[in-house]
């Protein structure tokens, strides 16, 4: 771990010197430094909106607050990020639930595939009781703080290979998807064949033939410029796939009450943008890339209800897993 931080230390100070022409008026008066990662890139929502937040907390914070930001991965693998964020030496990242599984494995029931018919229903279901209950668990149990609920937006199926017109094209299909069981389960029970891959590596791993695609709402395939690599995009819309503004619990311990409350409000602020712009920008997204010469192809009603009926199984695995009561709890904050 002390190699990492060290590692990561190195890194932050080759990129500022890379970046910067000279120190911002409020980095001489700074107090608390927040290093704020996230994997997309330009043009993907969370990313997009993070300047947002720098803005609010540099301002109400009078520059005792610095904010450094570190889109497109820049901090290395998510999977290590989480790492750094329990240490502090990162204090903010925005990722998947599914990262914070290795310490809440609950937290993947958020992830269950058709759990969430529109973005009105994460709405409901993250901001009511449910939502609630789970940061206060997070804290509780972890070494993070869910600072805020976001959205990367309904995932679907792209490849290299072929459109998916129906659930038999799926088979054989070899797809990047986030290493957990959730996700892997969700494919398999699907026909494909899911390779878990870090997100930085998706753009190679298809130019090279190892992958044949992967999973990714529209706005995310535009940020990681995955439309370079793949030839086709199908509205699968497996997952409602959240965002999570995801905290160093003991960075935020440290901070005095009025930055911590600084802090807190401006990444609601920040979620609150980005939900809305996110749902505005998939629509937006799909059309550049079909400009670009992707061709996207809506999947019919009965196909998408066959895969409905196909990861039943995961289900069944959540409610082994987790008990019924709890995969009840979100099925119905869920609108089910």
């Amino acid at each position: 771990m002390t190699l990492k931080i060290a590692t990561l230390a190195f890194i932050l100070t080759a990129a500022v010197l890379a970046t910067s022409t000279g120190p911002a008026p409020e980095a001489q008066t700074a107090k608390y430094k927040i290093r704020f990662g996230n994997s997309q890139g330009a043009g993907e929502t969370t990313a997009d909106t993070m300047s947002e937040f720098k803005k609010e907390v540099e301002a109400k914070s009078g520059g005792q607050i610095q904010v450094e930001l570190y889109p497109s991965g820049q901090l290395g693998k998510i999977e290590e990020v989480m790492e750094m964020l329990r240490s502090g030496a990162v204090q903010m990242h925005v990722n998947s639930p599914q990262y914070l599984a290795k310490w809440y494995p609950e937290i993947q029931v958020t992830s269950l595939p058709y759990l969430f018919g529109s973005p009105e229903a994460a709405d409901k279901t993250l901001d009511g009781p449910f939502g609630v209950e789970l940061k206060a668990k997070i804290q509780e149990k972890t070494d993070f703080v869910i600072m805020a609920y976001e959205e990367y937006g309904l995932k679907h199926v792209f490849n290299r290979k072929r459109p998916v017109k129906t659930m038999d094209d799926l088979r054989g299909l070899k797809l990047r998807v986030i290493a957990s069981p959730v996700t892997l389960k969700t494919f398999q029970s699907l026909g494909a064949s899911p390779v878990g891959m870090a997100f930085s590596e998706i753009y190679s791993a298809m130019q090279t033939g190892v992958i044949d695609g992967g999973e990714l709402p529209f706005t995310s395939i535009l940020g990681a410029k995955l439309f370079e690599v793949t030839r086709y995009i199908s509205t699968t819309g497996h997952f409602f796939e959240l965002a999570l503004v995801v905290g160093s619990k003991s960075w935020l311990n440290s901070l005095p009450p009025d930055m911590r409350k600084i802090v807190m409000d401006a990444s609601q602020n920040m979620a609150a943008v980005a939900r809305r712009t996110s749902r505005n920008s998939q629509a937006s997204a799909r059309a550049f890339m079909v400009g670009k010469g992707i061709e996207v192809n809506d999947v019919a009603p009965a196909e998408l209800a066959k895969m409905r009926t196909a990861v039943a199984p995961v289900y069944d695995w959540a409610r082994q897993q987790w008990g019924e009561a709890y995969v009840s709890q979100v099925m119905k904050a869920a609108g089910h």
